[in-house]
């Protein structure tokens, strides 16, 4: 007796197939989540980012703010010494019988004094309002800035589909 070939399974074939197929399609799929994930991460990291860079600008413009409330205060003090200066002046000055006016002799010096007093002030007054018109340039420019990047961090919001309640 000669030995028989053995028979080939009839359902083996398709069975690898079938196996091969499904493989091919979790792979496929998972390559497909990690790419998703992996385009997901990128996005959130760019919103962190912008966020990051929105709370930097807000702090930036905050203390701008804040320093421009200092320097319109110390104005408002050199604004208030010229005033009290210049009523000094005046107050020394009397009027002339012609309708002018003049400084008794006894108190030139004393008139002299206020008046360079009162001429340096107007001029550390003249300065400190040129400083804070700069500096309130420059705030304007760092309120515009944080105000660009949070419309740029609303629409990366918007377009990642992420909102806030």
């Amino acid at each position: 007796m000669s030995p028989t070939p053995a028979r080939r399974s009839a359902t083996r074939g398709p069975t690898r197939w079938v196996i091969g197929f499904f493989l091919a399609l979790i792979g496929l799929y998972a390559t497909l989540g990690a790419r998703a994930w992996l385009r997901n991460q990128r996005t959130l990291e760019a919103i962190e980012a912008l966020r990051l860079e929105v709370h930097e600008a807000r702090t930036a413009a905050d203390s701008c703010t804040a320093d421009l409330a200092l320097a319109e205060s110390d104005l408002r003090g050199t604004d208030a010494a010229a005033d009290s200066l210049r009523g000094a002046v005046e107050r020394a000055e009397d009027t002339l019988p012609g309708g002018g006016r003049g400084v008794p002799a006894a108190e030139y010096e004393a008139y002299l004094e206020a008046f360079e007093r009162y001429n340096d002030t107007v001029r550390e007054w003249e300065a400190r309002a040129r400083e804070l018109r700069e500096h309130e340039e420059r705030c304007r420019a760092l309120i515009e800035r944080h105000n660009a990047l949070t419309d740029s961090l609303r629409g990366r919001l918007n377009d990642a589909g992420i909102t806030l309640g």
